[in-house]
């Protein structure tokens, strides 16, 4: 198993960013499955920038698995299919307002 989170970095705001394909062209170049997970609450947990954690609430969302085998190794496909994936987990985490309920 390999843990990959296609942002690169971790949200200010709590929205998802724009997620880089290269992972995803190994994935499918591969022919292994992605599994989404998606990942909200931890700004609150650990704020960007510091490495110092508090007292929170994380909620992850582990989502059905996603197949590569009948995709095409190139970078089109790898763009499409980190947009699928986005939108999966976007659909989880995505925080109105850029702002979560704290507890």
């Amino acid at each position: 198993m390999v843990l990959i989170f296609p942002e690169g970095t971790r949200s200010a705001d709590g929205n998802v960013g724009r997620f880089k394909g290269g992972s995803f062209l190994l994935a499918i170049q591969a022919r292994l499955p992605l599994v989404p997970v998606s990942v909200s609450g931890s700004r609150h947990v650990m704020l960007k920038n510091r490495l110092m954690t508090c007292p929170g609430h994380v909620r992850l969302v582990v989502h059905d698995p996603v197949p590569t085998t009948d995709l095409e190794a190139s970078a089109d496909s790898a763009r499409n299919l980190a947009e699928q994936i986005r939108a999966i987990v976007r659909a989880d985490v995505d925080e109105p307002d850029g702002d979560a309920p704290r507890p």
